[in-house]
């Protein structure tokens, strides 16, 4: 492997069929994504974000903690070779503007 595009799509062959790939405890309860539904979920957000006009180089600010959904926007952005930076919502307000 050579680019974390490699990663995504070896990681997606790998544990195909795997229940809980990726898991978090919510308030609401355990949420999990299967590996089908975290590829799939990277392929639309992709899809999405190219329809909007995110091409490779552009930089996609994400802004959130630490989730199964922040690993979706990164991957997604990696697909389209677009540049994700994170901003961690315990940084001060000055450093995220």
């Amino acid at each position: 492997m050579k680019t974390l595009n490699d990663l995504f799509f070896h990681v997606a062959r790998a544990s195909a069929g795997r229940f809980g790939l990726l898991t978090i405890q919510r308030t609401s309860g355990v949420a999990s994504y299967s590996t089908e539904d975290f590829v799939t979920a990277v392929h639309r957000l992709a899809i999405g974000l190219e329809r909007r006009g995110v091409k490779p180089g552009d930089r996609i600010a994400l802004f959130a903690e630490n989730c199964p959904e922040w690993h979706v926007v990164d991957f997604a952005c990696h697909l389209l070779g677009a540049v994700s930076v994170p901003l961690y919502p315990s940084l001060p307000a000055d450093q995220v503007l």
